[in-house]
C-alpha cells in the first residue's frame, strides 16, 4: 500500500477524476447502502486498482433525529426508529450487515464510523462502541476507521481505537505518521505550505489515505496527491 490522496462524495467519481486519482470516500452508504449490484458496477467501472472507502450506514452512528434520516424511505426511517450510537438491538445489527455488504461489493479496503457530536464520551457511549466493535464481524482486508465529531480528547480517541484494534481519523490538527491512517481534510483552502505540511507531518506511514472535502476538494487532491508522488508517497 502506499499514500494516497482523494475526495470525499456522492456516487460514481467521473472519468476524469479516476485518470489522475486513486482514492475516493463514497457518502452513499451513510445515508442508505446501494444495492450490491450498483457498487459491483463501480468496482468494474473504476478498476482492481482503485481504492474506495465507504462511510457505515448512519443507523449505526446516528439517532433517528439526525437530518440524514429524512433521506430514507418512509419504511425504512419507520424500522430504524431507534438505531444509532452503537446500541444493541435489531437495528444496529441490520445496519452493519448492510454496511459489510456494501463494502464487500465495492471491495473497500476502509469503512469510516462517523460519530455526531451527540455522541459524547459518557460511560454508557464508550460501554457501547466498545461491545459493538468487539461483537461484530471483521474481515482482514478491511480497515475500520472511526471519526467522532464530538468532545473526545485525543488521548481517549487512541486508547479506545487501541484497545478495539480501529483507526482513529485524524485531521490538520492531529497529524502524525503511523503505519496505517486516514486523514480527512474540509477546512477551507489549502495553499502549497498547507499541503507540503501535511506531506511532511505523515511521511513516514506506510499506508495513509487523504479525504478532501468543500468546492476545491479535487484540485487539492490532485496537488497532495502530486507532492506525495515527488516524497516517494
Amino acid at each position: 500500500m502506499a499514500k494516497i490522496s482523494g475526495c470525499s462524495g456522492a456516487g460514481l467519481p467521473r472519468p476524469g477524476y479516476r485518470k489522475t486519482l486513486d482514492f475516493f470516500e463514497v457518502k452513499d452508504t451513510f445515508l442508505l447502502p446501494p444495492k450490491s449490484k450498483t457498487l459491483e458496477r463501480w468496482r468494474e467501472i473504476s478498476g482492481e486498482e482503485f481504492v474506495f472507502a465507504v462511510k457505515a450506514w448512519q443507523v449505526i452512528t446516528h439517532e433517528s433525529d439526525s437530518p440524514g434520516y429524512q433521506v430514507m424511505p418512509e419504511g425504512i426511517r419507520s424500522a430504524m426508529q431507534k438505531g444509532g450510537h452503537f446500541k444493541e438491538g435489531g437495528e444496529i445489527r441490520e445496519a452493519w450487515e448492510q454496511t459489510l455488504r456494501a463494502a464487500k461489493a465495492l471491495r473497500a479496503r476502509v469503512i469510516l464510523f462517523e460519530t455526531p457530536a451527540s455522541f459524547t464520551p459518557t460511560s454508557r457511549n464508550r460501554a457501547r462502541i466498545s461491545s459493538f466493535f468487539e461483537s461484530i464481524e471483521r474481515l482482514d482486508d478491511i480497515l475500520l476507521v472511526w471519526e467522532p465529531l464530538g468532545i473526545w480528547s485525543s488521548e481517549e480517541r487512541l486508547t479506545i481505537c487501541g484497545d478495539l484494534g480501529l483507526i482513529s481519523a485524524g485531521d490538520e490538527e492531529s497529524l502524525q505518521s503511523t503505519d496505517v491512517g486516514y486523514v480527512r481534510l474540509h477546512r477551507g483552502t489549502y495553499d502549497e505550505d498547507r499541503l507540503i505540511a501535511i506531506a511532511d507531518a505523515t511521511w513516514e506511514s506506510e499506508e495513509m489515505y487523504y479525504a478532501f472535502q468543500g468546492p476545491e476538494m479535487v484540485h487539492h487532491a490532485r496537488r497532495l496527491q502530486k507532492l506525495l508522488s515527488e516524497t516517494g508517497g
